[in-house]
């Protein structure tokens, strides 16, 4: 029971075929293991989302450098500019925004990688005052 392999460089010649109790057994086994490995990691998780979203006041952020705003500005023809400020003052509210979530992301993953078992003053990896 044999088929042609593919590959990118095209077909390389006779490929064992898997049977389906040998398939069905070998995907039951990855699911439990990806079963027992979810449960694992979603405690982790949680807290690395929390943290990030409700540990990390926005007064704690370093702002966002103006430099990035005029960036934006040169890139927008400027009959835009005039005709839509709204329209300019909600993209700029999403960009600082997306800055915003990017730094405690940022600031989420230094905690929680860098001291996984925690230095002093981190309890399992993130800042005491904010758990």
């Amino acid at each position: 029971m044999y088929s042609q392999c593919h590959t990118r460089e095209g077909l390389t010649g006779p490929c064992p075929l898997i049977l389906p109790g040998v398939q069905q057994r070998s995907l039951r086994h990855i699911f439990a293991a990806w079963a027992i490995f979810s449960q694992l990691i979603t405690p982790f998780f949680q807290r690395y989302q929390h943290y990030i979203e409700n540990g990390i006041k926005a007064d704690m952020l370093a702002p966002q450098p103006p430099e990035v705003t005029d960036a934006i500005k040169s890139l927008i023809p400027e009959h835009l500019l005039q005709s839509l400020p709204d329209l300019l003052d909600e993209l700029f509210e999403e960009v600082r925004g997306d800055y915003e979530f990017s730094v405690r992301k940022g600031i989420g993953k230094f905690g929680t990688f860098t001291y996984p078992s925690g230095p002093k003053g981190f309890k399992n990896g993130f800042a005491r005052d904010y758990i």
